[in-house]
This record gives structure tokens, C-alpha cells and sequence, in this order.
């Protein structure tokens, strides 16, 4: 059955061709069709009634077990070949455990003395198994175990009988594919024939008894072998993704490990039929090891199985597909939900979300919890202090000091979203949701412990929806501001939550051995381990249009999703060593002032340079998806590059023209206060440290409002007023 609904489905995702061209064509060509799938399967899914309301929150999420996902899930349309092999795998241990605890149990006299003890020289695994009652239970598991199998080796011999049959390239000979077939046809076959060991007692035949079993060991193996090695001969880079590290040399190390263990077996009943009396040919620990051994490779191998295409309802799908699906239908429960004999126990813990998507936003992502607010008010009023301290200490710099930033310049800029053809329909929201140019500002400025941040004002239209608590007033074209702050080398936070924050400021602000103990020791941990990590992306090397900026902290994408922004240099901006701050490498920190001068005088030279042509300096506008396993609440969590990498979805560019806003000295501009709260509903702020935020930039702002300060010089625009193009 499960055979014929990947035939039928899969030839419907991808029409047969058969190409004379050259290589170069054929992987373009390959490309096109395979992103046309993807986008089929997509649609499929938007598109599919019976496929929305019949799915179950959290059934396309994998548990740790998979015989705990199944019964979670007991009537589910899902068929995925490596979910029914780890079960497999699951079943086959829970087989011999349970066997033998009843043997030992009901015949304990059967571990004293037995055939495969006289040989081995310990009780092997299939003692427990030998001997009624527990000979019933382990058949009717190895039941249940072969179902698993051949519907896993029935898919995975029909995706590459029907690849072949739709004309598709392969990288690799028929001939090779005949193997592949082999190795999972017989490993059906042996899983079935296994039975013979329920059958065949060792008191009428050892050997026989044993075989199935050894067979079963051997094409397990190369079952594995095969599905490892056709995904990294697979031309479909999606494909290649859902492989873990390791997996092929997992492969032919189980292979290895499988082939050592029957022939130590065979050689040992030989070697016993020889002489019966001279005990064992190998050390019992040596086989012991290998059968237990064999046992905790087999419980494992599922994890080792690349993923590949899913039948759900009769409808195929690619696990891209699947992971990238939350808005589509991923908070969609279905109308009656069928609740597993152990959902409560065996199931996600209920405050946990299990919808279909990128990442799992929960309430605590998006409200301040109630015991958290004490935290944050704490927190503002170290921030207040730190200003207040700042003002006493540098009074030479403007309000807030380098904890704000020392200005460079403050320029026009334009964003430009015009890629969004990578993305998936339900991650078009926001500034990703069509292609369009934007207006902006950007405030390009200095700050501890010497890194470069660009704070940009986008213009954008109302009905784009703003959040209640976006500050920005209308400007002469209508528009409202939307505020991207980005820092330099800034992947993430260097501390996980505000308490953390709230600890590191007390020390900062009062050194003393009551601060000290004021907090979490694991929140200092994570400072001493991150704050050297931040620094070390802080680089002396490039000027300021060469560098990478991140926003660090994550935002909303939508209802449901979450995603991160970042803006990377299309051109060098290299320093020179003699206008190096230091050799390679060095820290910037208290040198801030110096290095703002620096930056400055090389803004000024390359525009300079460029005055003629006034071109501005570009950025590849970038955004990160967030997946299920990033923490959203945690500000220093890692996300993976390699699940999920940045994506140009357009150009952000510096023009070479002041923006005249900002409260920069001489012209009678307001202030400039960013926030990142200053922002529209589609990118509402999330996570805990930018739920802190909202209480601590205003609070913040009005003390550097009260403080005063002067205002500050910006440093490159007098010569562009100078050269005319101001």
C-alpha cells in the first residue's frame, strides 16, 4: 500500500525528463525541477483539507523514541521509512529485554545451563528468548517489528524504482541501484525469516537457531549502508541537509561491527561442534562485548538514518518541506483530537507548543512573566545608575557615553528587499512580504568595548502595522519609523536572561562581595565564557563599511515564526597597517574615542575617493530562520549556521548624503533615540532579553534626557557640506 501511494504521488511531484545536454545544463536543469517540487509540496500542503485537519500538534515532531511517538500518535497518516526503522530497532531491543526478564523470572534454572551457554561460555541474547512464555511475547513483538521493516524497505525501494522509472538523472549506474534494492529486499526478507528463531529451539538445532538472527544482523547492516550511501550520491542538496555528521562512517563501522560478530559466531560453533568439551574458541568477555555491543549500535542506527521523503495521508512531502512549515497549517489542531493510552505521560510537556514550524513561540516569548518584572525594573535603575556614573566620569562625551555610542555620521540610506524567491510563502511577512524599496536613516557610531554599530530608521507606511509601543512620529511623507539596531559581530548576547544582566551590571556599577552573591553563579559562567567570544568579533582590520552586523537578538516573523537580521559588506573596507589601532587582532577596549577618529578620518578618504561617482556602499540585507531547536529565551544561544544559514532577501545602502537628523550639533535636529520596540507587529521583538528591553530603552532614554550632555560632532558630514554634496 505504502508502495503505491509514493509511485502515485511522487511522479506527481516532478515530471519525467530525459536530457541530452551538456553537464553544466543538466544540473541547472536538475535545480529548477527539484526547487518546482519543493514548491509543489508546498502547495500540496497550503492546498490539502484532509492533510490540515488531520494532523495532530506535534506529530511531525520526531520524540527521542519513536515507539513513544507511536503510541502518542497511534492512528497517524505519517509514513516515514527512518521513524519505522528506528522503531524497528526500539521493538527489537524491548524484545530481548523483555524476554529475558520473564525467563529469568519463571525459569531461572535455564541461565544455569543451556546450549548457547556451553558454546559462548555466557548467556548470549537469545537465551531469554528460548523458552514459553517469554518465546510468546518476543513472537508477537517481532510481529509488530516486521510491519515496521517492510514498510520501511517498501518505500525505500519504491522511491528509487520510481526515480529510475520518471527519467530522472542519477549520479550513479542501474547497477548500483540493483544493489541498493538487494540490500533492503533481503534485509525484509530476514527480518521476516528472524521468526524461524521462535521455532527452532537450540536444544534441536544451535545453528539454526541462530542464523536467522546472524542474516538479520548482516542486512540490517547493509540496509543502512545503502540508504547512507544513495543520500550522499543524491544530487538534491535538501536532501544531503538531513544527514547528521558521521552518518557514513557510522555506517561502515556498524557494517564492520555486524560482520566481526557473525563470523566470531560461526567460528565459535565450529569450533564447539569440534570439541565440545574444550569451552569456548574466543574469551566469553570478547563476545559478550560484541553481542551487547551489537545491541546498543543497533538502538542507536536510527539516529544515523538520513531522512528522506514522508507520506502523509498519501501525499508525499520532503522533510524541508515539513520543517518550514508552521504558518501554513502548523497551529492548526485537528477538529477531534486522538489522544494516545500514555499522551500525558509519554507526550511534550503541556506548556510546551508542538505546532508544525520554524520555531515554537510560546508566551513566555512574548509577554514579560510576572515573576520576571521585578528583574527588569531592577535592571532599568542599574541602567539609570550606569548613566549617571558615565555622566560624572566622562563628562566630555555626549548623554549615555559609550554605553550609546560615540556618532560618526549620520547618513541617508535606502533598503531594498528584492530576493524573496528563496523564501517560503509563510515567511513572507513583514518587510519580507513583497518586494519593495525603503527609505531610512542610519546612525553609524562607536561603542564599548570598541565595536561599530549601524542603528537604522526604516520609513514605513502605517498599514504596515505598528506596534502600540513604536514612539516614532510621522514624518512629511507620512511614514513612521521601524528601527534595526545591528552591532558589530554580534551573532547573539553574551549573557542569557535579564536576571544575568541584572548580576553583571550590580558588579559593574558596585564592586563588592555583596554583588557578587547577588545572582546565579552560572550567570557569571556564562559572561566570563561569552564577553571574550564578543570581543573577539570586534575587528581592527576593516573599516566601517566592511564589516558584518547582527541585530544578536531575534524577532518575530509573522504570527508564529522567529527569525534574526544581519547586513554583510558587498565591498572591502580594509585599514592599512600604518592606520591600524594596534597590530591585527588587538582589543579596541578604552581606546573608543581614538578609534572613533580613526574610522572617521577613513570614512572621509573613501568618500573622498569616491566623490566623483558618490556611489553608495552596499550590504547584502540578510535574515536567520529560527528552527525548533534554538532557544528563544536563552540571548546567548548559538543558532547553527549550518541548520539554518543567513539569507540575502535584499540591499541595504549607505548614501554618500547626510540625513540631518539626530540631534547632531550645529543643526538643530532632535535627539535620535532608537529602540528597538520602535518597530511593526510582524517583528515584534522576542525572547526574554528583548522583552526587557521595552521597559529599559524608554526608562533609559529619559535619564540621558535628564543627565544632559552635549550634543555630538558628526565627524564625516562637514565634509560632505563642504564638497557640496550635502
Amino acid at each position: 500500500m505504502a508502495g503505491r501511494i509514493v509511485r502515485k504521488d511522487y511522479e506527481q511531484l516532478g515530471g519525467p525528463s530525459n536530457l541530452d545536454a551538456s553537464g553544466a545544463v543538466l544540473k541547472l536543469q536538475k535545480a529548477a525541477r527539484l526547487a518546482s517540487q519543493h514548491a509543489k509540496e508546498s502547495k500540496v500542503a497550503e492546498e490539502h483539507p484532509d492533510f490540515k485537519q488531520g494532523l495532530e500538534r506535534g506529530e511531525l515532531v520526531p520524540f527521542t523514541c519513536a515507539l513513544l511517538h507511536a503510541l502518542r500518535f497511534p492512528t497517524s497518516k505519517i509514513q516515514s521509512p527512518e521513524w519505522m526503522l528506528q522503531m524497528a530497532s526500539e521493538l527489537l531491543v524491548l524484545v530481548n529485554l523483555a524476554g529475558g526478564i520473564i525467563t529469568k523470572i519463571l525459569h531461572p534454572e535455564t541461565y544455569s545451563d543451556n546450549p548457547l551457554l556451553r558454546a559462548f561460555g555466557y548467556n548470549n541474547l537469545c537465551v531469554g528468548l528460548d523458552l514459553p512464555p517469554a518465546r510468546y511475547v518476543a513472537a508477537f513483538g517481532w510481529v509488530l517489528l516486521c510491519h515496521c521493516a517492510l514498510s520501511a524497505c517498501g518505500m525505500q525501494v519504491t522511491g528509487i524504482i520510481v526515480e529510475r522509472a520518471s527519467g530522472r538523472e542519477r549520479p550513479h549506474s542501474k547497477y548500483l541501484d540493483y544493489l541498493f534494492m538487494f540490500c533492503h529486499i533481503g534485509f525484509a526478507i530476514c527480518t521476516v525469516s528472524m521468526i524461524l528463531c521462535f521455532l527452532i529451539p537450540p536444544t534441536v538445532s544451535r545453528r539454526w537457531h541462530t542464523r536467522p538472527f546472524l542474516a538479520y544482523i548482516v542486512f540490517k547492516s547493509f540496509s543502512q549502508w545503502a540508504t547512507v550511501y544513495l543520500s550522499s550520491l543524491e544530487i538534491d542538496a535538501r536532501r544531503k541537509k538531513f544527514a547528521r555528521p558521521g552518518t557514513q562512517k557510522f555506517a561502515y563501522f556498524f557494517i564492520i561491527w555486524s560482520i566481526v560478530y557473525v563470523t566470531n559466531a560461526e567460528l565459535i560453533y565450529w569450533w564447539h561442534d569440534k570439541h565440545p568439551d574444550a569451552g569456548p574458541l574466543t574469551p566469553w568477555q570478547w563476545s559478550f562485548c560484541l553481542d551487547w555491543g551489537w545491541m546498543v549500535v543497533i538502538l542507536i542506527s536510527g539516529s544515523f538514518i538520513p531522512k528522506n521523503l514522508v507520506v502523509i495521508d498519501g501525499k508525499v512531502f520532503h522533510p524541508e518541506t515539513l520543517e518550514s512549515m508552521h504558518t501554513a497549517f502548523g497551529h492548526k489542531a485537528s477538529k477531534k483530537p486522538k489522544q494516545g493510552m500514555f499522551a500525558n505521560c509519554c507526550g511534550k510537556k503541556k506548556n510546551k507548543s508542538d505546532a508544525i514550524m520554524d520555531a515554537d513561540l510560546l508566551p513566555e516569548h512574548l509577554e514579560v512573566p510576572a515573576s520576571e518584572k521585578e528583574v527588569i525594573d531592577k535592571l532599568c535603575a542599574q541602567f539609570n545608575d550606569a548613566e549617571r556614573q558615565a555622566a560624572a566620569k566622562f563628562p566630555q562625551l555626549p548623554s549615555g557615553g559609550l554605553a550609546c555610542g560615540l556618532t560618526l555620521t549620520v547618513l541617508k540610506a535606502k533598503l531594498t528587499i528584492d530576493k524573496l524567491g528563496i523564501l517560503r510563502p509563510w515567511h513572507r511577512h513583514g518587510l519580507l512580504k513583497e518586494p519593495k524599496t525603503y527609505d531610512a536613516s542610519v546612525r553609524i557610531g562607536v561603542t564599548a568595548p570598541g565595536g561599530t554599530r549601524m542603528s537604522i530608521r526604516l520609513e514605513v507606511p502605517e498599514s504596515m502595522g505598528l506596534l502600540s509601543e513604536n514612539k516614532t512620529e510621522k514624518n512629511a511623507s507620512g511614514h513612521r519609523g521601524m528601527d534595526i539596531l545591528l552591532a558589530e559581530g554580534m551573532r547573539e548576547f553574551f549573557i542569557p536572561q535579564p536576571s544575568g544582566l541584572l548580576h553583571l551590571m550590580k558588579i559593574a556599577n558596585s564592586p563588592s562581595i555583596g554583588s557578587l552573591v547577588s545572582g546565579s553563579l552560572s550567570d557569571l559562567t556564562h559572561a566570563v565564557a561569552n564577553i571574550p567570544r564578543a570581543k573577539a568579533a570586534i575587528s581592527n582590520t576593516t573599516g566601517v563599511f566592511g564589516k558584518d552586523y547582527y541585530s544578536g537578538l531575534p524577532f518575530m516573523l509573522g504570527e508564529r515564526g522567529a527569525c534574526k537580521f544581519c547586513i554583510r559588506p558587498q565591498q572591502e573596507d580594509k585599514i592599512s597597517l600604518d592606520k591600524m589601532i594596534g597590530k591585527p587582532g588587538d582589543s579596541l577596549e578604552d581606546k573608543e574615542e581614538e578609534l572613533q577618529k580613526q574610522l572617521a578620518e577613513l570614512m572621509v578618504g573613501r568618500i573622498k575617493g569616491a566623490a566623483s561617482g558618490a556611489k553608495p556602499y552596499k550590504f547584502d540585507f540578510c535574515v536567520q530562520l529560527a528552527k525548533k531547536t534554538f532557544r528563544i529565551n536563552e540571548g546567548d544561544e548559538q543558532w547553527d549556521e549550518k541548520v539554518s544559514p543567513y539569507i540575502p532577501v535584499g540591499t541595504f545602502e549607505v548614501l554618500i548624503e547626510p540625513a540631518l537628523v539626530g540631534g547632531i550639533k550645529g543643526q538643530n535636529q532632535a535627539g535620535l533615540f532608537f529602540n528597538v520596540w520602535n518597530t511593526i507587529e510582524a517583528h515584534k521583538p522576542v525572547g526574554a532579553l528583548n522583552l526587557a528591553r521595552q521597559k529599559v530603552y524608554p526608562s533609559h532614554q529619559e535619564s540621558r534626557k535628564a543627565e544632559g550632555g552635549g550634543l555630538q560632532e558628526d565627524r564625516v558630514c562637514p565634509y560632505l557640506a563642504n564638497l557640496g554634496i550635502a
